[in-house]
């Protein structure tokens, strides 16, 4: 949360208490500062009450011009403005030294155009929605939508009387604002100075999940002039952020990850499952099989857990007093091939033919190859299109559920309909050419590790894949709002440091991978596949002889790497 010392009308029009308390906020250390640039005409009529008010509360632009290039040249400068005058002196002043920000007051935040302009020319924009209705702040939310503004602004909000009362301050409002539309938000508030909340304040918009914080300065607060009330001596505002600063280790950013003391505590206090017996090749391991003890001295990198034993087969035999480990029980291992046939970049894909096979077809003879997978499982959907899929399965002899176009939708099916996996490998029909040796290292890897998420791709694109953990896929609906909606990108949900990852393979030989592309998306993807196949008349080549195809075939212009980014962000639930 950024703190900006709002200095707003507290030098009454005095140019030279508002240069003493510039220096006084610089000394203490405090660098984002606000003003409010005044032109009087914004206010009224010339001769009204208004323009004279306004017009003694005016500081002039050259005044501000030197601050700007003297005394605030290394900080971040801030202005309100009230309309295309104030707008247009700002501007002149961005030209001397960067104004970081300008916030639009409730008198003009539903003036669209001085909206964009300021959006276009500042990094930071505030819009005011103090004293707005609701539909007015909707209309506000709408216009920013459309205009793709929303992540550009912050919206603020605060009542400026002088003091603002208690039940005014609303802390809440905005929190209930920012999660409805998903908007950055600020709070503006007036409260007494003379009132602890007005310092303990800060530390609760922060908790709330304010961004912005606006607190008022002033360099004598017994003055009891109209900003006055509102506002803090310098010397408080220094100490209330240093106060924050102290409470700022008590919180994460990622709450999710265990940090370094987090895994020492974790190796002292978690106790190791070991053999209670000798226990043979095959046997079934039940509960007074295993006894847990604790070992300080031992780092508990590969932990396994009293339900990961129960029930399972010994995958060799395993000594009175060993500790457990996932290679001494036999894995589930599930490989899911996630297809179907109406791609709207290349409609039909699966079913085109490559030498004597079509394109999914040969990613699954390619899979049954694996030492490791127990079960393949084609994913699909109840298409009429999709109804080759389901044969071309029957006649590999693998397994297959139907179900809707929503990717999350068919692998949670797959584990409804089979037995649930310890780990499943995510394939998607675009990847045909799958290196199952890599593949089986691969498993290998992430069992020895008793990681959760494995990525190959370290390898040209069309050659990767995911291994992941059951037990981490099922708290992805928990930690993300979107991952339903967006789970046919599961790498954004998974590859982050929520999860205990390995790392991947690196290929020193094959350093090139990168100016390669294998996967099947466009007509031109189908010429490279087709090609790569011609001249090595193999369905199972080996990662090793499609590389060396490429290069010494000079297959280079061809197989040019593309991007297939998305600018999909997963939603994280779990927010402190």
């Amino acid at each position: 949360m950024k703190i900006i010392a709002e200095i707003a009308n507290v030098h009454e029009g005095s140019e030279q208490y508002l240069l003493d308390l510039v220096e006084e906020i610089v000394n203490a250390g405090l660098l984002d500062i606000k003003f409010q640039y005044i032109v009087p005409s914004e206010f009224g009529i010339k001769g009204s009450a208004s323009y004279k008010e306004f017009d003694r509360l005016s500081i002039s632009y050259e005044f501000y011009a030197n601050l700007v290039t003297n005394q605030l040249k290394n900080c971040n400068i801030y202005f309100d403005i009230f309309g295309d005058q104030s707008f247009d002196k700002v501007l002149q002043l961005n030209e001397l030294n960067k104004i970081k920000g300008v916030k639009i007051h409730t008198t003009n935040s539903l003036d669209f155009d001085l909206i964009e302009k300021s959006i276009k020319v500042f990094n930071e924009v505030f819009i005011s929605i103090s004293g707005l209705t609701n539909s007015e702040i909707l209309q506000i939310i709408n216009y920013l939508t459309h205009k793709g503004f929303l992540n550009k602004v912050v919206l603020f909000y605060g009542v400026q009387t002088y003091p603002t009362s208690l039940e005014s301050i609303k802390l809440n409002k905005m929190v209930d604002i920012g999660k409805t539309f998903n908007v950055n938000i600020g709070l503006s508030e007036h409260l007494d100075g003379d009132d602890k909340l007005s310092k303990n304040i800060v530390n609760y918009a922060w908790l709330l999940g304010y961004s912005y914080i606006e607190k008022h300065v002033t360099l004598n607060r017994s003055r009891r002039l109209d900003d006055d009330h509102a506002a803090l001596e310098v010397n408080e505002l220094s100490n209330v952020i240093n106060g924050l600063k102290k409470i700022l280790p008590l919180f994460s950013d990622n709450v999710l990850k265990l940090d370094k003391n987090e895994k020492i505590y974790r190796n002292s206090a978690k106790k190791i499952l070991v053999a209670k017996k000798n226990i043979k090749l095959g046997h079934l391991i039940s509960r007074d099989d295993i006894r847990s003890v604790r070992q300080d001295d031992i780092k508990i990198d590969n932990y396994i857990n009293w339900n990961d034993l129960v029930g399972k087969t010994a995958a060799g035999p395993i000594p009175l007093g060993l500790k457990f480990t996932r290679n001494d029980v036999e894995q589930n291992l599930y490989a899911l091939i996630i297809v179907r046939s109406q791609s709207t970049r290349f409609s039909g894909k699966c079913y085109s033919m490559i030498g004597e096979n079509e394109s999914i077809r040969i990613l699954i003879k390619r899979i049954k190859k694996s030492r490791k997978v127990k079960k393949i499982i084609l994913c699909t959907t109840n298409n009429k299109a999709d109804d080759r899929l389901e044969e071309i399965a029957k006649e590999e002899d693998i397994q297959f559920v139907r179900g809707s176009a929503n990717v999350e939708n068919r692998i949670s099916l797959a584990f409804k309909i089979h037995q649930i996996p310890d780990f499943f490998v995510r394939l998607t029909g675009d990847n045909i050419f799958i290196d199952t040796q890599h593949l089986d290292n691969a498993l290998e890897k992430v069992i020895n590790e008793d990681s959760e998420y494995y990525k190959h791709d370290s390898v040209i694109d069309g050659c990767d894949f995911e291994i992941i953990k059951h037990d981490a896929y099922l708290t992805l609906p928990y930690y993300y709002d979107n991952f339903e909606e967006n789970s046919e990108y599961m790498t954004l949900f998974l590859n982050n440091n929520y999860f205990r990852k390995s790392s991947a393979f690196v290929y020193k030989d094959f350093q090139n991978y990168k100016n390669y592309r294998l996967t099947f998306d466009y007509d031109g993807d189908y010429v490279n596949l087709k090609t790569l196949y011609e001249f090595t008349q193999d369905i199972y080549m080996s990662y090793k002889q499609i590389y060396t195809t490429l290069e010494e075939n000079n297959l280079y212009k061809r197989f040019l790497h593309e991007d297939k980014s998305t600018n999909i962000t997963p939603t994280k639930r779990v927010t402190f």
